[in-house]
């Protein structure tokens, strides 16, 4: 079974790398394979303004800042794929099976949908934010976007506790 884990660092999605920990082949002849998904947007030289717009107003980025700010998008793209890959690692899982994937994107639903079918995958695993149905309408969701038009089965990891998950904030107490 090949698996794509999407993973942008956040708590939801060390989710899915926990679920994958759990649930997937390490050994033996059959093992999973485990692709590691991380993307980063793209930077512009100009906005997407139609013409007559604030286009003329506006001030575009040299192209030594698009050039830097590319690379240090990359190279967090890139961090947290490591990160990813060191918690399956330390769960026992051969570096050989585990395989990166950064794609610099515009639209994060569409990279993923074309990672599927580039890779041959055989099951999604994203992390679930729990946005209400007002911020899914305004923000999107990956995993909501994913359950709807994957060809493939989609696992949402919702509330898998992980050890190598940063820490969640603590309850405040109340006065």
């Amino acid at each position: 079974m090949k698996y794509l884990v999407c993973f942008d660092g956040s708590q939801e999605s060390h989710n899915a790398v926990h679920y994958v920990e759990k649930f997937a082949k390490k050994s033996g002849d059959d093992k999973d394979i485990i692709v590691i998904f991380s993307a980063y947007y793209r930077t512009y030289k100009s906005p997407q303004f139609e013409p007559g717009g604030l286009a003329p107003a506006y001030t575009p980025p040299s192209d030594g800042w698009l050039k830097e700010e590319k690379r240090r998008r990359l190279a967090i793209a890139k961090h947290c794929a490591k990160i990813a890959i060191d918690q399956l690692k330390a769960a026992g899982f051969d570096e050989a099976n585990i395989q990166p994937c950064l794609v610099e994107v515009d639209e994060i639903r569409e990279a993923v949908m074309q990672t599927l079918e580039k890779e041959k995958i055989d099951a999604v695993v994203v992390g679930s934010r729990g946005h209400g149905v007002l911020k899914r309408a305004f923000l999107g969701s990956l995993s909501n976007y994913l359950a709807h038009h994957a060809a493939i089965p989609v696992i949402i990891a919702k509330g898998l506790k992980s050890e190598h998950a940063p820490p969640a904030a603590a309850p405040q107490e109340k006065k």
